[in-house]
C-alpha cells in the first residue's frame, strides 16, 4: 500500500484539480486563424487585390473593363457565322485520340505511364521505382501484418481490426447505433445515466426496475425476484415468521470467537504458517448450488460492538470500492452504521448527502458521480447508500478531508472574520479566487502565516473556543488545499511535506469530532489505509486520525474497527490518470494465501485461532513501519488488485467550482446545528 511518505508524487499528480478552461483554448485558436486568413487575402506590397468582375453586372463600363485591350480599340464588327441545319453529329464510333503513349525506356519492370506494365520480375525479385528488378528478402521480424518489404504480407488482421504503422493489428472500436455496453475491443460505448441498466444485446440504456423490499424479506421484490435474495446478498437468511433477514452467511465458515487463557507457539514453518492462514481466514466469497456470492458476514461478528468502522483501502482499484460498499450495506442492515464518511472534501458533504436522500443535486442531476470510475469508492458506496435510502434506511454522509476546492476554505473564514472589528485587518484582505475556486499555494502560505501571527488576539476576539478551531482549522486548510489542487505537492521541500501530512491529518482529525458529535452517529468509514492506522507511525513521527479518535476523543477512544488491504503479486491499480504496479503487501500473508481456492479472504491482524493457537506474524510491520496488529484490526486479502476503469476522472478530468457552488455557508450551517444538538443534550441530561 502507499504510505502518506511514499503517496508524495502519485498524490500530488492526482489531486490536480485544475486545468486550462476550453473556452480560453477556443478563443485563442480563433483568434490565430482569423490572422493567418487575413495574411492570404493582402497582397505583397499590402493592398488589398481589386475585386473580381461579376458575370451577371449590367452596363457598359463593366463590359469594358472585363474585355481585352485590343479588342475595345477596334472598329470591325464582329463576323457572323451561320450554322447549317443538315449538319451531322459526330459519328460515335469514332475512337477519340489517346494522347498517352508509354514509356519503358531503360525499365524492365512496374508501370508504363499509361496504366500498362514494361514486365514483371521473376520469383524472389522485387521492382524499385526506377523499374529495375532487384532481389528482395521477406523481412516481417515482430510484425505480424502489414507489407513485409518485398510486395508481399505479414499476415492478416481480423475484420475489426486494422494494422497500424508497427505492424500490429489493432481492434477499432464499433458504437455505431449504440449508447452503451461493449465497443468491441475491450472498452465501453459509453455510461447509462445513474441508475439505468444497459442491455447489452441492444446497446441501449433502460430506466431499471427498482426492488422494493420495505415490507420485509418474505414475497417477492417487484422486478421478478425474490426479496429473501437481498438477505442472501449480504450474508443473511430470510425469516419467514419475521419476514427479517437473520442467521449467519450462506458459507457456514464464520470464525468461533473464543477467550484463550493459554496460547500454543504460532507456527513458524512457510507450510505450517501457510496451512495456518488456510484453515482459519475467512473467506468473503461462497460457492452456492448455483451461483457464486459474496458473504461479509464475518466483519458484523468480528467488528462488535464499535462507534467506528474503518475500511482502510489502496486508492485505485476495482475490488477495494466494491467489497466496502458491500460491507458497508451489511453493517447498515444490521443497525450497526447511520453514517457514512469518504476520503473527499468536506465541502463536498452537502451534494453527497442531498444525492443520498433524492438522488438527484450536483451529483445526481448535473451528473458529477457518473464521471467517476465504476469501482472507485466514493462512486460505489454513494451509489449503495442512495439505494439503502430508499430501502429505508435513512443514512448521514459528510466528506472527511481537507477541502477540494481552495475557495470553500477562504468562503469559511471570510464568515467567520464577519464577527471580528479590532483583528479584522489581521485577516483581509483574502487570498484571490480564481474563477474556478483556486488560490496561489505560496500566496496563500504567506497570508496564513501572516494570520496566524496573530492567532491569540483573533481567538480572544470570537471568544468561544470552537470558533477559535474552527478558524485556525479552516485558516491552515486554504493552504492545504491550494497546495493540492495545484498538483505542487512533490516540489515542496521536506519540510513543508511533513507539514503538510501532519496538517491534513489534524483537519481530518477535527472534522471527525465535528461530525461525530455524541454516540447517536455510528459511522461507516472509508479511507486510505495510513488514515486509519490506530498507532502512530514510527516513521512519519505524527500521529494519523484513527489514532487521535482511539487514543483522545471520548466517543470513539478504544471503540473503532479498522481494516486494511493486503494483496498477492501482480496486483496493478489507477492513481493520478496512471497505472502503478504494486508488490505483494504483506509478502508473508500473499505466500501463504495466493494458491487458496477463493480470491477474497478476511483475516485478523492479532486474534488467536479457534484452538487457541498464537497468530503468526504478529510482529510484521507495514509499508507506514507500524505494528499491523496494532495498527489495524483485520487485512482485507485480494489475491491481486485491478485497475479501475472507465469514468471521466480516470482520464485526468478534474472537478472544478462554479458560481453556482458555494459550500461555505453550507458547512457553517452544519456546524450551527451540531452545535445546537449538543446543547439540546446537555439540558436534556441536567434535567434529569
Amino acid at each position: 500500500m502507499l504510505s502518506l511518505g511514499r503517496q508524495t508524487g502519485a498524490i500530488a499528480r492526482s489531486e490536480a484539480l485544475f486545468t486550462l478552461h476550453p473556452g480560453e483554448f477556443f478563443s485563442t485558436m480563433r483568434i490565430l486563424v482569423s490572422l493567418f486568413l487575413l495574411a492570404q487575402i493582402v497582397s505583397c506590397d499590402g493592398s488589398l487585390p481589386a475585386p473580381a468582375p461579376r458575370p451577371d453586372a449590367g452596363g457598359a463600363d463593366d463590359t469594358h473593363a472585363a474585355a481585352p485591350p485590343d479588342l475595345l480599340a477596334s472598329d470591325t464588327p464582329a463576323p457572323q457565322v451561320e450554322i447549317a441545319d443538315d449538319i451531322d453529329s459526330p459519328s460515335s464510333d469514332v475512337e477519340p485520340i489517346d494522347a498517352c503513349v508509354a514509356d519503358c525506356l531503360e525499365r524492365e519492370c512496374g508501370d508504363d505511364g499509361c496504366g500498362g506494365s514494361c514486365g514483371d520480375c521473376s520469383d524472389g525479385h522485387v521492382c524499385s521505382r526506377d523499374g529495375v528488378c532487384f532481389a528482395c528478402t521477406p523481412d516481417c521480424g515482430a510484425r505480424v501484418c502489414g507489407g513485409d518489404g518485398c510486395g508481399g504480407v505479414c499476415g492478416e488482421c481480423a475484420d475489426n481490426e486494422v494494422c497500424n504503422m508497427f505492424g500490429r493489428c489493432q481492434c477499432v472500436p464499433d458504437c455505431s447505433d449504440v449508447e452503451c455496453g461493449d465497443d468491441g475491443c475491450g472498452g465501453s460505448c459509453g455510461d447509462c445515466p445513474l441508475g439505468w441498466v444497459c442491455a447489452d444485446s441492444e446497446g441501449a440504456c433502460h430506466e431499471p426496475c427498482i426492488p422494493d423490499c420495505r415490507e420485509g424479506c418474505c414475497g417477492e421484490d417487484g422486478c421478478g425476484g425474490l426479496c429473501a435474495e437481498r438477505c442472501a446478498a449480504i450474508g443473511l437468511i430470510c425469516d419467514t415468521d419475521s419476514c427479517g433477514c437473520t442467521g449467519g452467511g450462506p458459507c457456514a465458515l464464520l470464525p468461533e470467537l473464543v477467550a484463550c487463557d493459554v496460547l500454543a507457539p504460532e507456527p513458524s514453518t512457510p507450510e505450517d504458517v501457510a496451512a495456518y492462514y488456510l484453515d482459519y481466514a475467512v473467506p468473503l466469497y461462497c460457492d452456492g448450488e448455483a451461483f457464486k456470492q459474496r458473504d461479509v458476514t464475518v466483519f458484523g461478528l468480528d467488528a462488535g460492538d464499535v462507534q467506528l468502522f474503518m475500511f482502510g483501502e489502496v486508492h485505485g482499484s476495482h475490488e477495494l470500492g466494491r467489497m466496502s460498499a458491500d460491507i458497508f450495506e451489511l453493517l447498515v442492515r444490521k443497525g450497526r452504521v447511520n453514517t457514512l464518511t469518504m476520503e473527499i472534501g468536506v465541502d463536498m458533504s452537502a451534494p453527497l448527502d442531498e444525492f443520498v436522500r433524492t438522488g438527484g443535486g450536483m451529483l445526481g442531476d448535473a451528473g458529477w458521480l457518473e464521471r467517476l470510475p465504476r469501482g472507485m469508492f466514493i462512486r460505489t458506496l454513494v451509489e449503495r447508500a442512495r439505494l439503502l435510502t430508499y430501502a429505508g434506511y435513512p443514512l448521514f454522509v459528510f466528506g472527511a478531508d481537507i477541502p477540494m476546492l481552495p475557495s470553500s476554505a477562504v468562503g469559511v473564514v471570510e464568515r467567520l472574520s464577519d464577527e471580528l472589528s479590532e483583528t479584522r485587518d489581521h485577516v483581509l484582505p483574502l487570498p484571490a479566487v480564481s474563477r474556478w475556486g483556486g488560490v496561489d499555494r505560496n500566496e496563500a502560505r504567506e497570508w496564513r502565516d501572516s494570520v496566524l501571527d496573530h492567532r491569540d488576539a483573533i481567538c480572544d476576539e470570537l471568544g468561544d473556543s470552537d470558533d477559535c478551531e474552527w478558524f485556525v482549522q479552516y485558516t491552515n486548510a486554504v493552504w492545504l488545499s491550494a497546495v493540492t489542487s495545484s498538483g505542487a505537492l512533490q516540489r515542496l521541500s521536506p519540510a513543508l511535506q511533513y507539514e503538510f501530512f501532519s496538517r491534513r491529518e489534524e483537519f481530518i482529525y477535527f472534522v471527525y469530532r465535528t461530525y461525530l458529535p455524541d454516540e447517536s452517529f455510528l459511522i461507516y468509514s472509508h479511507m486510505g489505509a495510513a488514515h486509519t492506522a490506530k498507532v502512530e507511525s514510527e516513521r512519519d513521527g505524527f500521529a494519523s486520525a484513527a489514532a487521535r479518535l482511539d487514543a483522545d476523543y471520548p466517543v470513539t477512544a478504544g471503540r473503532i474497527y479498522s481494516t486494511t488491504p493486503a494483496y498477492g503479486p501482480n496486483s496493478r491499480i489507477r492513481y493520478g490518470g496512471e497505472i502503478y504496479d504494486l508488490p505483494a503487501e504483506p509478502w508473508a500473508l500473499s505466500r501463504a494465501l495466493e494458491s487458496a481456492p477463493i480470491t477474497e479472504y478476511q483475516v485478523s491482524t492479532w486474534r488467536p485461532s479457534s484452538d487457541c493457537v498464537k497468530r503468526p506474524h504478529l510482529g510484521l510491520r507495514s509499508s507506514q513501519d507500524v505494528l499491523y496488529s496494532e495498527a489495524y484490526d483485520a487485512f482485507t486479502w485480494v489475491r491481486q488488485l485491478t485497475p479501475e476503469s472507465g469514468g471521466y476522472m480516470s482520464e485526468g478530468g478534474t472537478f472544478k467550482s462554479t458560481s453556482a457552488f458555494d459550500p461555505a455557508p453550507l458547512i457553517l450551517e452544519r456546524r450551527d446545528a451540531i452545535a445546537a444538538a449538543r446543547a439540546n443534550l446537555r439540558r436534556s441530561l441536567k434535567a434529569d
